[in-house]
């Protein structure tokens, strides 16, 4: 016979589950969402004045390996949404901008992304679309304590953990 605990955990996972298996389809027709993380990523770069930016940096903004990262750049250049260029300070590395017709790509999904909200905001009620919020955050900080703590207890041992200091990475950003 199932326990409360077991059947609460069970229900935990399979709410995981189906949270991953949404398909919002892509923030613009043609573009994926790791397109988009991109141009996002480019586009707040460009608003704090940066300007270009170094492929190794934005595969550490988009959490990216390089290779990855050089098949989204590929893509997105084809479909003429950025430039690349050597680095003009050195010309050993590449720096990536955004094109014009990046920038409609980009207001095109945040617009999409306000409707979205908006109607969930909508059927959902205010008070709990915030409530949600903070839970999703307690969680995310939660799981992240609990990981840290093992990484250290594992580190005592000798052990590695990317994972723990991934999020580790993702709370100082």
């Amino acid at each position: 016979m199932e326990t409360a605990d077991e059947r609460m955990e069970r229900e935990f996972l399979r709410t995981v589950r189906r949270f991953g298996k949404i398909n919002v389809g892509p923030p613009v027709e043609g573009i994926s969402h790791g397109e988009f993380a991109v141009l996002t990523a480019l586009g707040r770069s460009r608003a704090r004045g940066d300007g270009e930016v170094r492929v190794s940096a934005l595969a550490q903004m988009v959490d990216s390996s390089p290779q990855a990262l050089s098949r989204t750049l590929r893509s997105l250049e084809g479909k003429g949404l950025i430039e690349r260029r050597p680095d003009p300070r050195d010309r050993r590395n590449t720096c990536v901008g955004l094109t014009e017709k990046a920038y409609d790509v980009m207001e095109r999904g945040k617009r999409r992304m306000e409707q979205t909200i908006s109607l969930v905001v909508e059927q959902m009620g205010k008070e709990d679309f915030r409530e949600l919020i903070l839970l999703l955050n307690r969680l995310i900080d939660v799981i992240q304590d609990i990981f840290s703590n093992q990484a250290e207890r594992s580190g005592k041992d000798g052990e590695n953990n990317s994972l723990t200091k991934r999020n580790e990475e993702d709370k100082d950003a």
